[in-house]
């Protein structure tokens, strides 16, 4: 019995040894050039989603039903009744230095309710963020509105008590992002980011505008990196070190990061993460990949196609950053055709065709001939 039994503890231990040694020796995902230069135009709506567990009482999460990946928002912040608007990013190279500019314009439509005692339109902070004639400037914003008033038998939407919906006033803000950042080809080391907003926050105990321009400028000359931040035009910079032997990324990266990690079967076993510095904040944030599926069901959309949605499998990411749900990603696999970079032997080029940050949703808006062909086929999948 004896025997029996210090052999049972000998196996056990072998495989623990074993089960350890596999988890050490998991692939490691990392994130590469898997772009050209090129340029992608987004359009932003009112995320499709359902009010799910709720973790505190500050956070609810979201599931936006296209995509399971579980995105959290703040209880406070107030949702909107429509969005729309425009997400653009460009991407060029010179020398082995890429830029990435964005550019971001949104529409976003409120019930006019009663918050902290006033109407959202006698918001004093708000008044110069109205748009009065948003139905000719943002004419799919009214559409979407409309959608969400009745449904296809006509009938009130049952959301958030919406038979009064209707009778209720609704107010228009305009918040504008632009954004630009420059980074070292192969080790993706930022050199400089600019930043420029000029938006709001609306929630139920806080409301505010938000109004400032960002220039960074790295600097890794001395025994620590860092990051001088110089604030609305000033020519004196605020000073933040940054950590030593690895790679801290700017805020500005973050879309692109992701799109830039490896996503075959065999990776995200090894909990891959990276850390980013905000500027707006002085704060860097570990930032963790997760919820990583190979095969995701999805629905896309381009209105110039006949029929205008399919659905088709995408692999998706989510993001976490300092343990918070922040955002999901969703790419054009590896397997289909067209997606292979061959100038960089078998290195797949990943294209972001969907992604979600709180209620905003993100869709690509026109797809190539042959994405939108091969989306959707009965392809043999790589292992």
């Amino acid at each position: 019995m004896k025997k029996k039994f210090t052999l049972l503890v000998t196996l056990l231990l072998a495989l623990s040894v074993l089960l350890t040694a596999c988890g050490n020796n998991a692939k490691e995902t990392k994130s590469t050039v898997r772009w050209n230069e090129e340029s992608y135009t987004y359009h932003v709506s009112l995320a499709d989603f359902e009010y799910g567990v709720e973790t505190d009482a500050e956070t609810k999460v979201y599931k936006e039903k296209s995509m399971t990946g579980e995105v959290f928002s703040s209880l406070d912040e107030i949702t909107p009744f429509a969005v729309d608007g425009t997400f653009s990013m460009q991407l060029t190279k010179a020398g082995d230095v890429w830029t990435v500019t964005t550019q971001q314009t949104l529409y976003v439509m409120y019930l006019d309710v009663q918050v902290g005692g006033r109407l959202i339109s006698e918001i004093e902070e708000l008044k110069g963020l109205i748009v009065e004639d948003y139905a000719s400037v943002a004419p799919s914003l009214v559409e979407a509105a409309s959608k969400k008033e009745t449904t296809s038998e006509g009938e009130a939407l049952s959301e958030n008590d919406a038979s009064s919906e209707n009778e209720v006033s609704k107010i228009v803000l305009k918040s504008t992002t632009s954004t630009s950042v420059s980074f070292k080809n192969e080790t993706q080391r930022p050199k400089e980011s600019h930043s420029e907003v000029d938006g709001f926050y609306l929630g139920q105990a806080h409301q505010q505008a938000t109004s400032y321009e960002l220039k960074t400028v790295y600097d890794y000359s001395g025994k620590r990196p860092m990051a001088n931040v110089y604030r609305d035009g000033s020519e004196t910079a605020t000073q933040y070190k940054l950590a030593n032997n690895i790679t801290v990324y700017d805020s500005n990266q973050l879309l692109l990061y992701v799109r830039g990690l490896e996503k075959t079967q065999s990776n995200f076993q090894d909990n891959p993460s990276a850390q980013f510095f905000y500027p707006v904040t002085g704060e860097t944030v570990t930032a963790n990949f997760t919820d990583f599926k190979y095969e995701s069901p999805s629905v896309i959309t381009d209105k110039n196609r006949d029929p205008e949605e399919k659905t088709v499998n995408l692999n998706r990411v989510c993001v976490a950053l300092g343990g918070m749900a922040y955002m999901a990603q969703e790419n054009i696999p590896d397997y289909v055709s067209g997606n292979i970079d061959k100038t960089k032997g078998d290195t797949y080029k990943y294209t972001t065709v969907h992604f979600r940050v709180g209620y905003l949703s993100y869709e690509l808006a026109q797809y190539t001939e042959s994405q939108w062909e091969n989306l959707g086929k009965e392809t043999e999948t790589a292992a």
